[in-house]
């Protein structure tokens, strides 16, 4: 409640036209002094079982490695602590509506600097990069502070039974594949790739069939390689809207030509990672997609969003006689100001093939990619019935 609502962004590169990153970086600081000080101040009301859990993780990993403090630290805020930062709605410590964007942005960056502090290293992310000087200054008090935890020395202890794990589960936490801190990546930066792309396709080409009308097109990167970009929109009833809203979490629905999905990590309620493989369209091999996928249900459901944007995992190949592509996706549900009753869904994709997509002739791969909306399109009639209208500006 006490952080400010205003862009606080404090790299240069991500800053509004005119920021002053300075300025930000040190209102940030402060908003995380004060955060630090009540952890600081904090250890003797950490649960007896968390404590007896990083003592017996810390020893164990202190078996194999040097820095197992350092790691046990790194694994509590990462779990526990950073996740109820960034998303204190849904912890119930806070309701969505009194959280803005600026906000969220600033809880992240408030995050990332906390995991430095636990992990004892700075990222050359340029977003905490200007914080190194500030987080060797606390590193002592830091790691006094963990190994009071850790030790118990010091600490008030209550008469609750302590919580054991077994040698199975710690060898379990020892041997977690965490993400990288920049995995959880804000609302902010999927929200803005989205609203992006909705104002690029104004310049897409229009295209018109027997069900409505879509925005396409074909470009040409500076690595050779060809994105292929479409962009529906639809309105439909309120009461239709209602009765199928959950479909948005579900793509598979929305997709007939997934032919396999599944969850590869769930980062927090709104957040996860997704691997999809999607059947071959002719002349092109099946295609696999690994994406983060945010989705969000604004206050008073005036205004609802679905995003997906490719990431790298290093836990997930690629499959055999796949190829992986790259995508942003974006589902935008918004309620018509002069029409109470309609709802209208906006979805806008911006697809990389990979592979040699970018040898086919380009008629070949326009015809393609409007044969491909045509087939969405059908769905979409499909879900939502004769009442769909699918007309785009």
């Amino acid at each position: 409640r006490d952080i400010p609502d205003e862009c606080l962004e404090t790299s240069p590169s991500r800053a509004e036209k005119g920021a002053n990153v300075k300025r930000n970086l040190k209102v940030l600081l402060q908003l995380e002094e004060k955060l630090i000080q009540g952890i600081l101040n904090s250890g003797d009301l950490f649960p007896v079982a968390f404590r007896t859990i990083m003592q017996r993780i810390d020893g164990e990993l202190s078996k194999k490695y040097e820095m197992g403090t350092t790691i046990v630290a790194g694994l509590l805020f990462l779990r526990l602590i950073n996740p109820a930062i960034i998303f204190p709605d849904n912890y119930g410590l806070v309701s969505a509506s009194e959280i803005t964007s600026n906000q969220r942005r600033s809880l992240v960056l408030i995050a990332k600097i906390l995991q430095s502090m636990a992990t004892g290293t700075v990222s050359d992310d340029p977003s905490v990069a200007p914080a190194r000087s500030y987080v060797r200054s606390k590193q002592p008090s830091w790691n006094h502070f963990f190994s009071r935890l850790i030790t118990g020395s010091d600490m008030a202890h209550d008469d609750h039974e302590a919580f054991h794990l077994t040698v199975d589960e710690l060898i379990a936490y020892s041997n977690m594949d965490l993400p990288p801190q920049d995995m959880i990546e804000s609302q902010r930066d999927l929200l803005s790739a989205v609203f992006l792309l909705e104002k690029e396709m104004t310049q897409w080409k229009m295209y018109r069939n027997d069900m409505g009308s879509f925005r396409y097109s074909i470009q040409k990167l500076p690595s050779g390689q060809v994105t292929f970009n479409t962009a529906l929109r639809f309105d439909i009833p309120m009461s239709v809207a209602d009765g199928h809203r959950w479909r948005l979490e579900n793509e598979h629905l929305l997709y007939p030509e997934i032919a396999f999905h599944r969850c590869v990590e769930q980062i927090s309620p709104q957040f996860f990672i997704k691997h999809s493989i999607h059947n071959a369209h002719w002349p092109t091999a099946q295609r696999e997609l690994v994406c983060l996928r945010f989705h969000e249900l604004m206050p008073d459901d005036q205004f609802a969003i679905v995003a997906m944007k490719s990431v790298a995992r290093d836990d997930v190949p690629v499959t055999k006689g796949c190829v992986r592509a790259s995508v942003e996706v974006g589902w935008i549900a918004r309620p018509i100001a002069d029409k109470k009753d309609m709802c209208r869904l906006t979805m806008v994709q911006c697809i990389d093939m990979g592979g040699k997509t970018h040898l086919l002739p380009k008629s070949l791969a326009s015809k393609n990619l409007k044969k491909h909306v045509a087939k969405r399109m059908k769905t979409m009639r499909k879900l939502f019935g004769d009442q769909l209208i699918m007309e785009i500006e």
